[in-house]
């Protein structure tokens, strides 16, 4: 393979098997969503389900 070719990131991750990086962490984003909807005694579930992120700078 010469300079000239170029390969697309998609091409060079399935070739060496490597995962894309933003769907690891979608998909563990909504695994850890799933394990707090089943949490039952109430401690984070509510609180994260109600968190609002604070606008502006921080201090």
């Amino acid at each position: 393979m010469g300079l000239i070719r170029r390969l697309r990131n998609e091409e060079i991750r399935r070739r060496t098997r490597v995962t894309d990086i933003a769907l690891r962490v979608a998909k563990l984003k909504w695994q850890w969503a799933g394990h707090i909807a089943r949490r039952t005694d109430g401690l984070w579930g509510l609180t994260v389900l109600e968190w609002r992120p604070r606008t502006g700078k921080r201090s």
